[in-house]
């Protein structure tokens, strides 16, 4: 029996490893430092509120993985990522899945507290935001401000990634260059979280129109995050053929010419999300 790519354990959704990281690390992985943006992923495709609990509790103690996923305690080729090592991606999901899994006040979700150091201006401004716009004691006016703020902030990451496209071809040889770009630039990544961020947003037509021109044809889901329903048949008709395939597509261009899963697996990750999506703005 062939063993689930995606699969649930210890309350999080992890994904099996390729063999260059079992040799890069010295264990299998299987996806650990991005195992809570996977679950709040998996928690809104599948409406699960228990993932979504997991991904708050871990990210309030300030975790990445549960202890029990601890990775083995030998000399490795090439040092993990450290647990407590935070980054903006599981929060950003989190907070998505929070949203858009809780109906009414969105109180609770002013326990989760973000880091000072990756609570950058446009993400304060969102939080508060989303905060804002179903508490009944805040005002209108209020919603609009912190809206302004994020759209205003997150423009100029925009800005800032479309100068910084040049440098490409030699990030690689400067560690610093190829982190600044990670946490500054247009790829694939960043444009799936600013999706996401736009989406719950609910109000993001100009950001929309200035991302999309760097949006690929080929990424259906976030076409569908930015600009909603499409009524062109061959965006539609590709959305519904889509089949789930290694990795986690709409991050990464790389990711395009994986395997497909085979049929009778839990977790179809790529696919469960882009058809909830879909169902939610056809």
């Amino acid at each position: 029996m062939t063993m689930n790519y995606f699969y649930e354990k210890y309350g999080v959704i992890l994904a099996r490893s390729e063999p260059w990281q079992i040799e890069k690390y010295g264990f299998p992985p299987e996806g650990l430092g991005d195992c809570i943006f996977r679950t709040a992923l998996t928690a809104i495709a599948h409406y699960d509120h228990k993932l979504l609990d997991k991904c708050v509790s871990l990210l309030q103690e300030r975790k990445r993985w549960p202890d029990l996923l601890d990775p083995p305690r030998r000399p490795i080729r090439q040092g993990y990522r450290r647990k407590n090592r935070m980054t903006r991606d599981p929060f950003i999901m989190t907070f998505c899945a929070m949203y858009l899994l809780t109906e009414g006040s969105t109180s609770h979700m002013r326990k989760l507290r973000v880091p000072w150091y990756i609570n950058r201006p446009y993400l304060k401004n969102w939080v508060r935001y989303l905060l804002t716009t179903c508490d009944r004691y805040q005002s209108h006016k209020d919603c609009e401000k912190y809206l302004i703020r994020y759209e205003r902030q997150l423009n100029r990451l925009i800005w800032w990634g479309s100068k910084t496209q040049d440098i490409k071809l030699w990030v690689e040889k400067r560690s610093w260059l190829r982190w600044t770009r990670h946490r500054f630039g247009i790829h694939g990544y960043s444009l799936h979280l600013w999706a996401w961020m736009v989406y719950t947003a609910g109000d993001g037509a100009t950001l929309s129109s200035k991302v999309l021109q760097y949006v690929p044809h080929w990424n259906t889901l976030l076409w569908l995050l930015f600009a909603g329903s499409s009524p062109h048949f061959h965006f539609i008709s590709g959305a519904r053929r889509y089949r789930s395939k290694k990795g986690y597509q709409w991050t990464r261009e790389n990711w395009i010419d994986k395997d497909y899963l085979p049929a009778g697996e839990k977790y179809y990750l790529d696919k469960d999300i882009l058809d909830w999506v879909f169902k939610q703005v056809s």
